[in-house]
């Protein structure tokens, strides 16, 4: 679309859906939408959609999860640490949960 004679005909609707179809690969949204959130205005509108927001948010979460995890796997101390707490906190403390399941 370096072509502004042409591209000035395209409506907004058609360049979204334009963009959706090249993007239908994984990998190449998450490339895509990496350089898109890098510029400020798009991210900070972007953040205002709820929906939006709430993918990003368990995204963020899931990602944490799993880092734990893998953590708790390579780590034996880790493990032993958290029950040895929970042991003596009567298992007040107890990990992060996600309270909602829904988008």
């Amino acid at each position: 679309m370096k072509r502004p004679a042409v591209t000035e005909h395209v409506t907004p609707a058609e360049k979204v859906r334009g963009v959706a179809e090249l993007t239908r690969n994984d990998t190449v949204a998450q490339k895509v939408t990496s350089r898109l959130l890098h510029r400020p205005d798009a991210a900070r509108k972007t953040m205002r959609d709820d929906t939006a927001r709430t993918l990003v948010n368990r995204a963020q979460f899931d990602n944490s999860h799993e880092t734990r995890d893998r953590i708790r796997e390579r780590t034996p101390a880790v493990r032993a640490t958290e029950h040895t707490i929970k042991s003596l906190c009567g298992n007040a403390i107890s990990t992060p949960t996600r309270t909602s399941t829904q988008p």
